[in-house]
């Protein structure tokens, strides 16, 4: 190592850091003729390794360390589509010599650099791996599962970040790489399981890994760490393909996942007291990521009935996973949630269900959502909304077991209405009635129920939001009303429920008489209250003057959210971000309300032109950053923008270029 350029290169970066623009030009454009010397990058590399520099400099030239090997290293992997921040760093290759160096370094430098500059260096490894792993790196797997056998925790964690890289690089890689992948499982996994049941088995007070800690706090958030990261390898590994190897170890890996989600967290040692910092903490992933692995191994490999015809492989592996976990997996969720409900222990909101009767901030008419929440079936996406989650639950016990639970959900429903509101709140009562609508089909099938169904809504029923509700689902699965007197009632409490001084009741019974409507006896008496209806369909003219506005604040938030989304993929690149996946979602939200406000100012033209102003940059940032989870959203939005004024703008043409 040439220690002249090494100084010389530590006042480069610290000049790059300078708060004057001129002498920060300078010392990048320096930097860019440097970088064609020979031996540049083993250099640099020493200035991020070397423990005796200042550490903004060092992690100034970890970046620039990423950037480069982004940029100039040899991909042979397509797994690595990042575009080079900086096009000057693109003409330069990275030599054998400073390649090899590299790889002799890189490990032992992610284990000794603070965290700060561990997280930079992990982009560069995944280059790396990606492009050399097994041809022209063979020794990467050899030195990662020493690292893990070692008894230091900077060394295991170093390892452990090296294996989930290499299970990265096969995370989706065809048939030609399985035989690869297998022989890497078979080689790393046993002394992943021996150390992860090492961990959960002994106490932090009997932590004998090295360096010793300052505290038991801190002795067992290393052993959450470390198990997070064991964890998070083999939910990685899993992903496409289960190989034979894995279905022969499920028993233990198995007893693995339950004990780490059966740990206790409120009281442990070392439970961030922050609210902020809980989910972040290493058992909180832990959990997190042992939750994902058991429902993912049910859902696509431990399912006998569900198998399709191109996985019956795992027929034997869904056997054995049904009759030896699907009991303790059931019992202990069940578990885990009475804790949660008696405030006995904390559960993550990442691995929290809602269940059919919402928390009172959920149920609350007066928040502006609630409308939005309610009507899941329009306005949300139907995979991810609580409500819909908890009723297709519902109905598959219902209909699924029909002769052990069917009965027994219809008694306690009845069984809720008939002692309300004595022993019974009005939430109790949503719920109840709630059920009652999504198991409609179900009922409306079972001849010896069907006629009961009119008494019920004779003596429980008084027509309002939820059951408006009712009657339209059973309307839709196609009861039939055998009392005249009784249709007459529904239809009434429905007409009387269009002017009902809440949204959510004025809503509900507009989707709700068109159902009603489907009987002749009722035709008659609509005509009188099409005025009404048509209002709850329309945008109010009071809430024009705010549309533009906004449309505007929804313009900035998601422009904001994009450039922090897009600039955390150029800082970690593969590397999971739980902070950008949530604001990848808040995002495609803001699109689908934009979207909706186009709908509703149909035939406001000068306010929609005004939406449209704002939004169509959104689009177009979209697709120029790639950011694909959301095209559906910004394709969508553009398709009604353009429904809705009837004109094609010349802006366009850079839409239809990207695409």
């Amino acid at each position: 190592m040439d220690l002249n350029q090494l100084h010389q290169l530590r006042s480069l970066f610290q000049a790059s850091l300078s708060t004057d623009l001129q002498s920060r030009h300078h010392a990048e454009a320096q930097l860019n003729q440097l970088q064609a010397n020979p031996g540049f990058l083993s250099t640099l590399f020493s200035l991020v390794a070397s423990a005796d520099q200042p550490l903004p400099a060092r992690q100034a030239a970890a970046i620039y360390l990423k950037n480069f090997t982004r940029s100039s290293y040899d991909h042979q992997s397509t797994r690595i589509t990042a575009k080079p921040i900086d096009q000057s760093l693109q003409n330069n290759k990275i030599s054998d010599q400073d390649r090899t160096f590299l790889k002799q370094h890189l490990l032992q430098a992610i284990a000794s650099v603070p965290s700060s500059i561990s997280t930079l260096l992990l982009p560069t490894l995944a280059v790396i791996i990606s492009s050399d792993y097994p041809d022209r790196w063979p020794e990467v797997l050899p030195q990662t599962i020493n690292l893990i056998g070692s008894n230091e925790f900077p060394l295991i964690q170093a390892g452990l970040l090296s294996l989930l890289e290499i299970m990265r690089l096969y995370r989706w890689s065809g048939r030609d790489k399985s035989q690869l992948r297998s022989n890497a499982i078979t080689l790393s996994f046993p002394i992943l399981l021996q150390l992860a049941q090492s961990l959960i088995s002994h106490p932090p007070e009997n932590y004998g890994l090295l360096p010793t800690p300052t505290s038991l706090d801190q002795a067992n958030s290393n052993i959450g760490t470390l198990l997070y990261l064991i964890l998070k390898i083999y939910k990685t590994s899993i992903t496409a393909e289960l190989p034979i190897f894995q279905q022969q170890q499920i028993i233990p890996w198995g007893q693995l996942f339950l004990a780490v989600i059966r740990k206790p967290l409120k009281n442990s040692p070392g439970f961030p007291s922050d609210p902020d910092d809980q989910d972040r903490w290493g058992w909180s992933k832990a959990k997190k990521w042992s939750y994902f692995i058991l429902n993912r191994l049910y859902s696509r490999y431990g399912s006998p009935s569900q198998l399709p015809t191109n996985m019956l492989q795992y027929k034997p592996f869904a056997d054995n996973f049904i009759s030896s976990f699907a009991g303790p997996i059931l019992r202990l969720y069940l578990e885990q949630v009475e804790l949660f409900i008696q405030e006995h222990d904390w559960m993550s909101r990442k691995v929290i269900c809602h269940t059919i009767i919402f928390s009172k901030s959920v149920s609350d008419p007066r928040r502006p959502d609630y409308v939005r929440s309610q009507f899941a079936e329009f306005f949300e996406d139907i995979c991810s909304n609580p409500s819909t989650i908890s009723a297709g639950f519902l109905l598959a016990l219902a209909s699924g077991r029909k002769k052990t639970m069917f009965m027994s959900l219809l008694t306690f429903i009845t069984d809720v209405c008939a002692k309300y509101p004595a022993d019974h709140t009005p939430r109790d009562k949503d719920g109840a009635l709630r059920s009652l609508a999504h198991l409609a089909t179900v009922i409306t099938e079972t001849k010896s129920i069907r006629p009961n169904i009119e008494e019920f809504f004779s003596t429980y029923v008084s027509l309002s939001f939820v059951t408006c509700e009712v009657v339209r689902k059973f309307e839709i699965a196609g009861s039939e009303w055998s009392k005249q007197e009784l249709l007459n009632t529904a239809y009434q409490g429905v007409t009387q429920c269009l002017s009902d001084p809440s949204l959510p009741v004025r809503v509900q019974a507009a989707l709700t008489l068109p159902e009603l409507c489907e009987h002749p006896q009722v035709h008659e008496g609509v005509a009188p209250h099409i005025g009404q209806i048509m209002k709850v369909s329309k945008f109010s003219d009071e809430l024009l003057p705010f549309a533009a506005d906004m449309s505007q604040a929804l313009h900035q938030s998601y422009m904001r959210l994009m450039s922090e989304i897009a600039d955390a993929r150029r800082r970690l690149g593969d590397e999971d971000d739980d902070s950008s996946e949530e604001k990848v979602l808040v995002a495609m939200n803001i699109l689908k309300t934009l979207q909706q406000l186009v709908v509703g100012l149909e035939g406001n033209v000068n306010v929609l032109y005004q939406v449209e102003a704002a939004s169509i940059p959104l689009i177009k940032y979209t697709l120029k950053e790639e950011i694909v989870e959301i095209y559906d959203e910004a394709l969508e939005l553009l398709d009604s923008t353009q429904f809705a004024l009837k004109t094609i703008k010349r802006a366009m043409g850079f839409i239809r270029d990207r695409l």
